[in-house]
């Protein structure tokens, strides 16, 4: 007699299951993936790869017609087995997206932290001209002349700071 990994719940691999099935699965492999999914293992398979394995099976495609559970020899309820196979990749998929979204919420919030630390260091004086240009008032088309002649006059200082501390031998290449 042959033996499968559905022999903890009284399985007993008839394959009448199969024959019964209107949709043509393997509902006796699909029983055994959805057992292997809940029991602990020793060997290296985990719960991930079980539940890969049960993903790229045909469990979609029961339509829960009961039909194996009524030709089952040894009465097993194997549209509620179905049924919880179903859950498990429902819960399954959820966490996927779940994980998915947080990860990206993630990567945009390390986006935004890397943005700002570059903006620091491009305009470390940039605490002084805040309070510059809330104090300047802008016209009705919301460009204020006074902010951006600040924001020239900082970023020609900026130029003007950085030749100042180039050495003599960085010039030398520096034709005007």
């Amino acid at each position: 007699m042959q033996q499968s990994d559905t022999d903890g719940i009284g399985c007993t691999y008839c394959r009448r299951c199969d024959e019964a099935c209107p949709k043509a699965l393997e509902t006796g492999r699909l029983i055994s993936l959805i057992t292997l999914v809940g029991t602990p293992s020793n060997w290296s398979t985990t719960q991930a790869e079980r539940l890969d394995d049960l993903q790229a099976s045909e469990l979609d495609q029961c339509d829960d017609c009961g039909a194996c559970t009524l030709v089952c020899p040894s009465r097993l309820a194997l549209d509620s087995i179905l049924q919880t196979g179903k859950a498990l990749l429902a819960a399954e998929s959820e966490e996927r997206n779940s994980s998915s979204y947080w990860r990206h919420r993630f990567e945009r919030r390390q986006l935004r932290v890397a943005k700002a630390r570059l903006e620091k260091r491009v305009r470390p004086n940039a605490e002084k001209h805040v309070t510059k240009i809330a104090t300047a008032k802008p016209d009705s088309t919301g460009f204020s002349r006074a902010s951006a002649q600040q924001d020239i006059a900082a970023a020609v200082a900026r130029v003007k700071a950085k030749r100042a501390s180039l050495t003599t031998s960085d010039r030398v290449g520096e034709k005007k």
